[in-house]
């Protein structure tokens, strides 16, 4: 099976989609999911729909190669392959973040294009705190400096969401 397909397949076991989900997801026809993850893929040419795919992880995604038992290397050596390892390991972890962004970007267009009581839900699920936590750390990881500056100064650790409740009942309770 192609990487690309294997990693649709880790995304799509990992976030507990239905092939159907998938396929919405990605905006391809079910029948195209089903070829691409189906029991026996084809060994054929990337089609026009994989391609988009292939773009939207940022080309190929690479494989991570386990040296053979008993080699023995260099120091220079074993540094080489721990940072192509490392580098294999960043492109593929960008490659699934990219892909993330392109459906987060969809899920949010429904809630801009939406009704406002959508957007009312969405502000009661969601904390604001954590939204802006993560916004920010997208922001800052494309600057090295401002990263560094960025994780000394940020008091605020993301909780999954989790603690709005807490949160806002606290605020409510407090009086000074």
């Amino acid at each position: 099976m192609h990487p690309l397909l294997e990693e649709l397949r880790r995304y799509a076991a990992e976030h507990q989609l239905s092939r159907r989900e998938l396929a919405a997801r990605l905006g391809v026809p079910y029948s195209t999911v089903k070829g691409w993850l189906g029991p026996r893929p084809k060994a054929r040419l990337l089609t026009a729909s994989e391609q988009r795919i292939q773009a939207l992880l940022g080309g190929a995604v690479p494989l991570l190669e386990a040296a053979p038992l008993g080699e023995e290397r260099a120091p220079a050596a074993r540094a080489t392959a721990a940072n192509a390892r490392l580098q294999a390991e960043a492109k593929r972890r960008a490659a699934k973040l990219k892909l993330l962004l392109v459906l987060l970007e969809d899920e949010l267009r429904w809630f801009r294009d939406g009704h406002p009581d959508g957007r009312a839900a969405y502000r009661a699920t969601l904390d604001p705190y954590d939204i802006g936590y993560l916004s920010s750390l997208l922001s800052m990881l494309t600057d090295e400096e401002k990263f560094q500056r960025w994780r000394v100064l940020t008091t605020h650790r993301f909780r999954s969401f989790r603690k709005r409740a807490r949160r806002d009942g606290a605020q409510g309770t407090n009086s000074g």
